[in-house]
């Protein structure tokens, strides 16, 4: 994609708010009823210092979206990854994710974390592939048989990042009880 562009942006932008519209419904019609949105996540939480934003642009159309947050010490969470389905297959979410990772090296996470569904396969493969092993459930959906969550030590470009691997446990040793949900 020549003129792909991946933008600082807000949660609440014009440009956002549609697309964070469009990954709600297309949870509700994979899931069969609206996220429960157990974060209220809101502009803030995705926002410098702590957090990301960011659109991915072709041309003057915004295509895609991801966000960041701080989930606990060296520890960030993503949140709210989505491409439009015209544009998906062509690598956005591979570059957004790209593009959120570099943001969290410059906020100081060392590991990211993240919760997606059973029902987005090509998610769960994006992450897969991008080198984001499995962990234990944690969090809102961490009862749900339909969640599964996932975590990536980042490193450098040159390699001199720390080794803060922490096997299959769940992120940051976080207190919280999470609340099941049907996902």
């Amino acid at each position: 994609m020549i003129d792909l562009r991946v933008v600082d942006d807000r949660l609440d932008s014009p440009a956002a708010a549609p697309l964070v519209r469009a990954l709600e419904l297309e949870y509700q019609e994979r899931y069969g009823e609206p996220d429960a949105d157990p974060d209220h996540l809101t502009a803030g939480d995705l926002a410098p210092p702590d957090g990301a934003f960011v659109v991915a642009w072709l041309g003057a159309e915004a295509i895609g979206c991801g966000g960041l947050r701080r989930y606990d010490t060296g520890v960030g969470e993503l949140k709210r990854m989505y491409v439009a389905v015209p544009y998906r297959g062509r690598g956005v979410s591979r570059v957004v994710l790209q593009v959120l990772e570099a943001r969290a090296w410059v906020c100081g996470y060392r590991r990211l974390v993240l919760e997606s569904g059973v029902r987005q396969p090509e998610a769960i493969g994006l992450y897969r592939s991008a080198g984001y092993a499995p962990i234990e459930p944690y969090g809102f959906y961490r009862a749900s048989p339909l969640s599964r969550c996932y975590a990536k030590t980042l490193v450098a470009a040159d390699g001199a990042g720390p080794d803060l691997s922490s096997g299959r446990t769940a992120p940051g040793g976080s207190s919280d009880p999470g609340t099941p949900s049907q996902r």
